[in-house]
């Protein structure tokens, strides 16, 4: 009985320290989703911005190059400092915030279709996230592997507290029911080529 107690007790230890790997294992998946979003959205950006940013009115190539070098800093938003570049007049800073504007509100859409950088980025992440995931599965196969072990210990604990002395010294006097618990009792105490003491 105490042997079954330690093994109970070993085998919640093992559970619980499985727990924690799996929990660890969902943060690093959260996070791997976030940075591939963030990645995607970077490349989109420097996407709409190589590809547009010269149909706002009065931006060139020479100038759209100027405010992607000092002013671009991986998001859209980062373009709201182009009043400070040499060549932007108020009227082209206003024209390329409104055009920012709009480019934020299409941003979802030109994620959802294909631009340079795109494949990449998803093969990049996707494969990290399968492997994650693999590892996080296989994690929880294993624990519930240890909850069904636990689960018959526990079961196995329980109808071996039932039986007492009592139900021995019942038995020995010929009472079929507590013959049979003994008997149940002492099932794997044994081993198969072993009699079991009379």
């Amino acid at each position: 009985m105490r042997l079954l107690q330690g093994i109970f007790t070993s085998l919640n230890k093992n559970k619980d320290e499985t727990i924690n790997p799996i929990t660890d294992f969902e943060v690093q998946i959260s996070r791997l989703k976030k940075r591939r979003i963030e990645a995607l959205e970077v490349a989109a950006s420097k996407f709409l911005i190589r590809t547009e940013l010269t149909k706002v009115s009065g931006i060139g190539e020479t100038l759209k190059e100027r405010i992607i070098q000092q002013s671009f800093k991986n998001t859209l938003l980062s373009l709201e400092n182009v009043a400070y570049i040499q060549g932007a007049g108020s009227e082209k800073v206003l024209a390329v915030r409104l055009w920012v504007k709009e480019a934020i509100n299409r941003l979802s859409e030109v994620i959802k279709s294909d631009f340079p950088g795109k494949q990449n980025i998803i093969s990049q992440y996707g494969e990290e996230l399968d492997d994650t995931t693999n590892q996080r599965f296989a994690i929880l196969q294993n624990l519930q592997k240890v909850e069904e072990v636990i689960s018959k210990t526990e079961k196995e604990i329980i109808r071996r507290s039932l039986i007492s002395t009592s139900t021995f010294r019942r038995a020995l006097k010929g009472d079929i029911k507590e013959v049979n618990q003994v008997s149940q009792y002492m099932k794997g105490t044994f081993t198969e080529w072993e009699d079991t003491p009379k």
